[in-house]
């Protein structure tokens, strides 16, 4: 079977993330995949064609699985809940609930600002005003992305780094020296990876991040 973890808020459910093609499937059948420079750190998706069989409307897959997560979430009478359901190909009026999770750690990519919003806006229609103001979706966004290209870089010249030294200084060296060398530098890129990862204003931006994975 296939899993697809559904998230629902306010008794509606806004997509199904398909856990093992790493694929969004959304309510009107379209079906996103985040790969690659574009999909990564500009949150652009492309079309998945794998699972086309999923939103082929004259099977209807879909349609089930977010009813029943639709059905769980109501029961249990939650603003917000993840339900995480099993598909079973070849018989798509027989979806299965595997679990459910409060706090998911799915990166929703472009659509994790809309989640937030409608979850907020449900809240202060009841009259329940939040404690503090959101962060714009743009400044959250430009900080990630910045930060990731960052990341990118630092760890992109490393590993250059890493592959180009052995080799200038590989007709001098003996096997031994080389693989200590090796060893050092193995070394020595976990221990900057370490004191870049614990930077203040990185260590603050992955502080938040594992907060709200929680």
């Amino acid at each position: 079977p296939i899993e697809a973890k559904v998230e629902v808020i306010w008794g509606r459910a806004y997509l199904a993330f398909l856990h093992d093609y790493k694929v969004f499937a959304l309510r009107n059948g379209k079906l996103e995949k985040y790969q690659g420079i574009h999909g990564n750190l500009m949150h652009v998706p492309d079309a998945d064609t794998e699972l086309a069989w999923i939103a082929d409307e004259r099977l209807d897959y879909l349609t089930p699985v977010f009813e029943l997560a639709e059905l769980v979430a109501r029961r249990i009478g939650i603003e917000q809940l993840r339900v995480d359901i099993f598909i079973r190909p070849g018989q798509p009026a027989q979806p299965v609930v595997n679990e459910i999770s409060l706090a998911s750690g799915v990166l929703y990519r472009f659509h994790a600002p809309y989640l937030a919003r409608l979850w907020v806006d449900g809240h202060r229609l009841r009259g329940n005003a939040p404690r503090a103001q959101p962060v714009p979706h743009q400044t959250t966004f430009w900080f990630s992305f910045v930060m990731e290209i960052i990341s990118l870089l630092i760890f992109s010249g490393l590993a250059l780094v890493g592959m180009v030294l052995p080799a200038i200084k590989g007709c001098a060296e003996t096997i031994p020296y080389r693989k200590s060398l090796g060893g050092a530098m193995a070394a020595g890129t976990t221990v900057l990876a370490q004191v870049v990862v614990q930077m203040p204003p990185l260590h603050r931006y992955l502080a938040r991040k594992a907060e709200k994975a929680r």
